[in-house]
């Protein structure tokens, strides 16, 4: 295998497929078995991407990171 193979690809980003963010400025992500829609911006979790780990942890302060455990 070559070198280039092994090493992470910095490109990629790893999201949680539980939590999905809206188009708001504040308070963006949503767990996805509370809520499917946003009440302020209108957008639903299809239309959206879901959350990046980091970003969860800030807002859910009891979130464990799946990939942690």
């Amino acid at each position: 295998m070559n070198e280039e193979m092994l090493r992470p690809n910095p490109m990629i980003v790893i999201t949680d497929p539980n939590y999905w963010d809206c188009d708001c400025d504040n308070n963006y992500i949503h767990k996805k078995s509370i809520t499917l829609s946003c009440p302020v911006c209108k957008m639903t979790e299809d239309e959206c991407s879901d959350s990046r780990p980091n970003e969860i942890k800030l807002h859910y302060k009891d979130y464990k990171d799946s990939n942690n455990d």
